[in-house]
């Protein structure tokens, strides 16, 4: 088994780490139903408003792309995990941005519908602060917004 096989990267959609193997590394302009990735009106007051915006040229197409600190990355209104995307050359030294992106996702948007856990389907809460980050779980309980007092189990037996 070669370390090549062992790699991980994340999808670029959804931000879940898998194997490479598993994802498949395509050019934004062939993912399919790639307008069900627009951001949801909800989501704009959670992106923060003095994020650094940088035009990307893109398959001769002007990008608006918002490339700082973030863990996340917005192109033409489309919300991206910075993790999953990779900028390549090509021949005619155009810019592409290419985008890993796991089977679940794939398939959804082959179906025309919005993957489970994209950030444009209301999964997304944004980044921990810098401050938060590392807190025990003391700390995390604390300023918790929900508290969890109980959790229940529900076991299976195989046999049924």
């Amino acid at each position: 088994m070669s370390m090549d096989s062992l790699a991980e990267s994340v999808c670029g959609i959804c931000n879940v780490r898998l194997y490479k193997r598993d994802l498949r590394h395509v050019p934004l302009s062939k993912i399919p139903s790639i307008e069900l990735l627009k951001i949801h009106p909800d989501l704009h007051s959670m992106i923060q408003k003095n994020q650094e915006i940088n035009s990307v040229n893109s398959n001769d197409s002007n990008v608006q792309s918002t490339m700082n600190n973030q863990s996340f990355t917005c192109i033409n209104g489309m919300f991206f995990y910075g993790a999953g995307l990779y900028k390549t050359v090509d021949r005619k030294k155009r810019s592409l941005i290419h985008c890993d992106v796991c089977t679940e996702c794939w398939s959804a948007l082959t179906k025309e519908k919005i993957p489970k856990f994209s950030a444009t389907n209301k999964v997304w809460m944004g980044d921990i602060p810098k401050q938060l980050q590392g807190l025990t779980i003391p700390e995390q309980r604390l300023i918790a917004l929900y508290r969890h007092n109980s959790c229940i189990v529900k076991l299976q037996s195989p046999f049924h």
